[in-house]
């Protein structure tokens, strides 16, 4: 959109907004843990419903592919003792641990 005076190009809306008021730990904190006891799930139960949702989306396996799947979950074999190789497979990536846990958030500052 144009001013038709001066051709100048104005933006297609203009909003100004006041900031945001200042938190308050205690009660963040407070609500953070209510909502945990209230909606808040064991992490192996939620984790079976993942894996239960996993199976019903892949559908029935022939005795082929269910063996190739149990294949790429084992663990990789570890490298030899004072090689200085590192085992295949064993890098760990993103926020995932050696046993598929996720890393805990670091803490802000180090």
């Amino acid at each position: 959109m144009t001013d038709v005076r001066t051709g100048e190009r104005l933006p297609a809306f203009s909003v100004q907004l006041e900031p945001p008021p200042e938190g308050n730990e205690h009660l963040a904190t407070r609500l953070a843990r209510l909502s945990a006891e209230q909606y808040g799930r064991d992490v192996l139960d939620a984790e079976l419903d993942l894996q239960s949702a996993l199976e019903r989306i892949r559908g029935p396996q022939t005795a082929a592919q269910a063996e190739k799947s149990d294949e790429s979950t084992k663990r990789p074999e570890p490298a030899a003792p004072d090689t200085g190789t590192p085992a295949a497979g064993a890098s760990i990536v993103g926020a995932e641990l050696a046993n598929g846990e996720s890393a805990p958030a670091p803490a802000l500052g180090t």
